[in-house]
């Protein structure tokens, strides 16, 4: 059961899976640890440098099929 005041009581953190007790972040639809949140956005900035390095575009960036 959700305590009022704490929306995300009992809910686990989508990256370590481990129960959030403090300092929650909500990221559509997913709660993080605010640490592991911050390293999840450096590691998917790190991915998306490498990716334009080999000439990769964005997948924002490609045509859609429809």
């Amino acid at each position: 059961m959700r305590q009022l005041g704490h929306p995300c009581a009992e809910q686990k953190c989508a990256r370590c899976r481990q129960v959030i007790e403090s300092d929650p972040v909500f990221d559509d639809p997913l709660w993080f640890h605010r640490p592991c949140h911050e390293e999840g956005k450096r590691a998917l900035q790190r991915a998306q440098e490498l990716a334009a390095r080999f000439g990769f575009a964005p997948v924002d960036a490609r045509p859609s099929d429809g």
